[in-house]
């Protein structure tokens, strides 16, 4: 694993075993064409045509997040849940990790949603990625993360190692 002098993840970091438990845990995205292009200690990425898979573990946040891009727009789980179903996307929350044992939970969870409201666009379905497009910016709280910043800017909540849906 090659990792810059820029990096902020730590061995404490590496420790967690991030990569090796999004690889058990998502395993299907590789049955679905995916090829994995990038594992860090905080995030793995997988590619497909014009798709782009990022599950991520926030550097400060500890959430465990996951996000789907494509042409240039990043959207979250929660958004893939809101294309589908609004009164579960106000109630999901990223689930917070702190201990390998909490990966794994969450990335459990994680798989479950995916599993649920991402299979269109994993699937690359125009009208499904077409509508998704149409309501950028429609998302909760009038926000729409672009590619990563959910990632790299969110401030960390206070909040227990427990997820909601």
């Amino acid at each position: 694993m090659i990792m810059s002098a820029n990096n902020e993840v730590g061995r404490e970091r590496m420790r967690l075993n991030f990569g090796n438990a999004v690889r058990m845990k998502f395993s299907r995205l590789i049955n679905l064409g995916f090829i994995e292009v990038e594992s860090l200690p905080t995030i793995v990425r997988y590619q497909k045509d014009d798709l782009e898979i990022r599950i991520y573990h926030g550097r400060k946040s500890f959430e465990i997040g996951f996000e789907i891009c494509h042409q240039g727009s990043c959207y979250s789980i929660s958004e893939l849940i809101r294309a589908i179903d609004s009164e579960a996307a106000d109630r999901y929350r990223n689930y917070t990790a702190t201990t390998s044992e909490a990966i794994g939970k969450g990335l459990t969870q994680l798989e479950q949603l995916v599993l649920r409201y991402a299979e269109r666009a994993l699937q690359s379905d125009p009208v499904f990625l077409r509508n998704l497009r149409q309501t950028e910016g429609l998302g909760q709280k009038g926000t729409h993360w672009t590619c990563l910043q959910s990632y790299c800017d969110r401030k960390p909540m206070p909040r227990f190692e427990v997820g909601t849906i």
